[in-house]
């Protein structure tokens, strides 16, 4: 399949998307769109998981490329119930003016995390874009919490790489998790075709604002390289500490599906950066970690 046989977004789409985007818009734009498409037109998945539903401007991307490659199967999930910038909307509104789909299946799920993931969609996920919690460590937390249910070869995105740099909404999570990502499995806008795919499509000024890692077979080294960015100071923002009863569940999953030091590292990061004086059980697995490097 070429570029001049089959656009990687099409029209529709273009004139779907730009009704409905603004720059003020927390959203994918034009430039992560093209992005979007020539990885799905690359990589044809049938299993997409999403976190970070919000308006469903994303879904609605991800639903429409699928169906342009064949179909499958996009399930997203969302914290909140209601979009978080206009309350008296639910979370996905913007699925019901969504062009036809009829050989995908969309499943939305409010009220749910990464860590919920697992309860709702059987492993060998194809495709996962993140576009959730951006301060760090939250895009790091949700990698490693879908990473056990990725098939091997699949293909891991994340949004607002450039955040840190933003005075106002600065975040380091995506940041962060970038930096941590080996070489080798890292994939960047420049990597996948020119920018003049984007022709047509609303854009802001930012470039190379998303990111992707590719699933390798085994992913024991990769989970420990990037758990070293729980090291890395957390951003401070207490509506955005991770709360004890997540930090238990998300600590079990890491012990469950990852080597012992995946887990220490994030009960390290805890014990130094999260708000919250840390749980005796964290201080106890805190004392083993530290005794290794003296």
């Amino acid at each position: 399949m070429t570029e001049s046989e089959t656009p990687i977004i099409p029209d529709h789409l273009k004139t779907w998307f730009n009704a409905r985007w603004a720059p003020s818009m927390g959203a994918i734009d034009g430039y992560d769109v093209t992005f979007l498409g020539m990885l799905i037109a690359s990589e044809q998945p049938r299993r997409v998981v999403e976190i970070g539903c919000a308006s469903g401007l994303s879904s609605v991307i991800l639903s429409t490329l699928l169906q342009a490659q064949g179909g499958g199967t996009l399930d997203s999930f969302d914290l909140l119930d209601r979009f978080y910038a206009d309350p008296q909307k639910p979370v996905g509104y913007l699925l019901k003016e969504s062009p036809d789909t009829p050989d995908v299946q969309v499943n939305v799920h409010p009220g749910t995390m990464s860590l919920d993931v697992k309860d709702h969609v059987e492993g060998g996920i194809d495709f996962c874009f993140i576009d959730a919690a951006h301060k760090h460590p939250w895009p790091l937390i949700d990698t490693l919490a879908v990473l056990p249910l990725m098939r091997a070869g699949g293909v891991i995105v994340h949004h607002d790489l450039q955040m840190f740099k933003n005075p106002v909404t600065c975040a380091t999570g995506p940041k962060v998790l970038s930096d941590q990502i080996p070489r080798k499995l890292a994939i960047r806008p420049g990597q996948l075709g020119s920018e003049a795919l984007t022709q047509g499509l609303k854009t802001r000024s930012v470039h190379n604002n998303i990111f992707a890692l590719r699933v390798p077979e085994d992913v024991t080294h990769l989970s420990r390289t990037l758990a070293q960015g729980f090291h890395l100071g957390w951003d401070r923002d207490p509506q955005k500490r991770v709360p004890e009863q997540f930090a238990d569940r998300f600590s079990a999953l890491l012990k469950s599906a990852y080597a012992p030091d995946v887990a220490q590292s994030f009960e390290f990061g805890l014990s130094r950066y999260n708000p919250d004086v840390p749980r005796q059980g964290v201080r106890q697995s805190l004392g083993r970690f530290v005794r290794r490097f003296r």
